[in-house]
């Protein structure tokens, strides 16, 4: 706390001379021009005296007081995080993170999983001069105080979140929150005196916390499009392939024989931007809802198998493989959801399977060639992180319905290196251990897993259940 005020007044000084000089330039100027060229009377030039000093002393107090603001905002959030000041300044020198930080979807345990990532990434890189980080941080220190002057003047509103009662106070302009009580994710129309209440769905029944002056929005359930407090689905429909009921068509299941209807969720989707799949979309949903979300990304990672070819396409896959296992996690915290959970297994190390060996055969055909960055985030492999507190979660689960159990890590490695015109590169030194995983899946899919789990249905509990 102590090296962050000094920080901060470091910053307040800096600023004050330099607007000082600039005011005691303009101050000279005035008094030359009011004096020798409009001739004015003595009064007149004490009046001009007067009037910039009580201008200076009225810049030096609202200095003041954006400094106690800054300081009162950062403290709220490091209590938010539940960190300490110090981490949430580290934070703001990241750029990404000032934007997301911005519009707060961050749970204290994500902020916290972010915090040891960038701590164990800095401690394998080259420690640069305190000159260099003295100047990083006041960087810092000023992007921060650009950001909470814009609050100040775009005022702020008051939303209770439904569910738990928490009052939040945040920026008018905000139209998606999450509380950070509870989770839940708060809709807010742009009359700042309406209050989000609790609207249910008329397809999946999901409750949302949405003012009534919203507008269209996409349920983060079910994926229809709805308005608040409507009893109607504001959409066409369609007959669902398997048991023939109507469903309405942008929705991802069918409620009646939960068949998966829907496998893309693109960044900018037909409708887009009432039709949207954006992380609030994700946060705002349920057990039930994080469960067919992860059915509905599995089903499409499958499909993708058949007519990717590439490893940036991979890579895709990989990342959407991380999205469901997140989905999974999430879906795990509900008890009533866990016997779903532990149905799909068998179909989640299938998926993965097939993915393993379209990785290997995208491999082998590039053979030494080099490739872009995409090939860099495969071998980071960042599912496995996901997958690693799923099985953590559910622990001998895994194996007991004829899983395959843990995944295997490290699978591919690579390095980086500079072409002759100075391009970056990034080529595979050794792939043994996926090709090991490879062997290792396909042995367990012929002798491990019931037959029905080869096909399009994994075990009864995919896109038919």
């Amino acid at each position: 706390m102590k090296s962050f005020i000094i920080g901060q007044i470091f910053v307040f000084v800096a600023d004050y001379i330099k607007a000082a000089v600039g005011a005691v330039g303009a101050a000279l100027l005035a008094w030359f021009v009011a004096k020798n060229i409009l001739g004015l009377s003595v009064t007149a030039l004490l009046i001009v005296k007067w009037t910039m000093m009580v201008g200076t002393i009225v810049f030096v107090i609202g200095k003041i007081v954006f400094l106690v603001v800054s300081l009162a905002s950062l403290q709220q959030m490091a209590s938010q995080y539940n960190v300490e000041i110090q981490d949430i300044v580290e934070a703001l020198q990241d750029y990404d993170l000032q934007e997301e930080m911005g519009h707060p979807t961050w749970t204290p345990e994500e902020f916290q999983r972010w915090l040891n990532a960038k701590r164990s990434k800095e401690e394998t890189t080259t420690v640069v001069s305190n000159k260099t980080l003295f100047r990083e941080r006041a960087d810092a220190y000023q992007s921060r105080l650009r950001r909470i002057k814009s609050n100040l003047f775009t005022g702020s509103r008051t939303a209770t979140c439904p569910r738990c009662d928490t009052k939040h106070q945040i920026r008018k302009d905000v139209r998606k929150y999450m509380c950070t009580s509870c989770r839940a994710l708060l809709l807010l129309g742009e009359d700042a005196t309406t209050e989000p209440s609790l609207s249910d769905c008329p397809y999946c029944g999901l409750q949302t916390a949405v003012t009534v002056d919203y507008g269209h929005f996409t349920c983060p359930n079910c994926g229809i499009v709805r308005e608040p407090n409507s009893i109607e689905c504001w959409t066409e429909t369609q007959a669902c392939p398997r048991c023939g009921e109507f469903v309405p068509s942008e929705a991802i299941y069918c409620k009646s024989c939960k068949t998966i209807l829907r496998s893309d969720f693109p960044t900018f989707p037909e409708g887009y931007p009432v039709l949207s799949y954006d992380m609030d979309w994700r946060i705002g949903k349920d057990a039930i809802g994080h469960y067919h979300f992860a059915r509905a990304l599995l089903k499409g990672i499958r499909e993708g198998t058949r007519v990717k070819s590439s490893v940036a396409e991979v890579q895709v896959l990989l990342s959407n493989l991380e999205d469901a296992l997140i989905s999974i996690e999430e879906a795990l915290q509900d008890p009533e959801t866990r016997s779903h959970v532990e149905s799909v297994l068998l179909e989640i190390d299938t998926t993965y399977k097939a993915l393993l060996s379209l990785e290997l055969r995208c491999l082998q055909a590039m053979a030494s060639r080099p490739a872009n960055c995409a090939l860099e985030i495969l071998a980071n492999e960042p599912h496995i992180r996901a997958r690693r507190r799923v099985e953590s979660i559910l622990g001998d689960s895994l194996s007991q319905g004829g899983g395959i159990g843990n995944w295997s890590e490290k699978l591919v490695r690579v390095n980086r290196a500079k072409d002759t015109n100075g391009k970056t590169e990034w080529r595979v030194t050794d792939y043994e251990k996926l090709r090991a995983e490879v062997v290792r899946f396909t042995d367990w899919g012929r002798s491990g897993i019931p037959a029905a789990c080869e096909v399009h249905n994994p075990c009864g509990s995919g896109e038919n259940q």
